[in-house]
């Protein structure tokens, strides 16, 4: 849980107890999560900087020192999920090495798993984390990214 903000305190840090035993991401990699989440559930144009800093757990200036506008947040989302879609297609070759057909096969199984995933969170219901775990979990790949 975050503290609220006033003189003195600051937004970055998390309160001290046993449920915040993991270390909390740095604000960038907490901006871009929550930020994909956002635009993923609602869409880049309904959701604003100022709702992205706050799920993200801190506030517009620490958005906008790491992003210049959100049109840069929005391309370092893009960046994220094209990285992402290139583990998939690496695990995927590293699965059926020399065997394009099956590769594409497996593809398809998880772009599948990824709608049934969907369907299972409720229309546009969950994360795209939520989604990507259980295709990984269908899939038997731990990790996609």
């Amino acid at each position: 849980m975050t503290p609220a903000a006033g003189p003195g305190t600051s937004t970055e840090t998390a309160e001290a107890g046993p449920e915040n035993l993991a270390p909390r991401p740095p604000p960038r990699e907490r901006i871009v999560k929550a930020a994909r989440d956002l635009f993923y559930t609602r869409g880049v144009r309904a959701v604003g900087v100022e709702e992205i800093a706050e799920a993200a757990g801190t506030n517009k200036m620490t958005l906008y020192r790491h992003f210049a506008s959100k049109d840069e947040l929005v391309a370092e989302c893009l960046r994220v999920f094209a990285r992402q879609a290139d583990g998939l297609w690496d695990a995927l070759a590293a699965a059926h090495p020399d065997d394009p057909r099956a590769e594409l096969s497996a593809w398809l199984e998880a772009m599948t798993a990824r709608i049934i995933a969907a369907d299972a969170l409720g229309a546009h219901a969950g994360t795209f984390e939520q989604q990507e775990q259980l295709v990984g979990e269908e899939l038997g790949l731990v990790e996609l990214r």
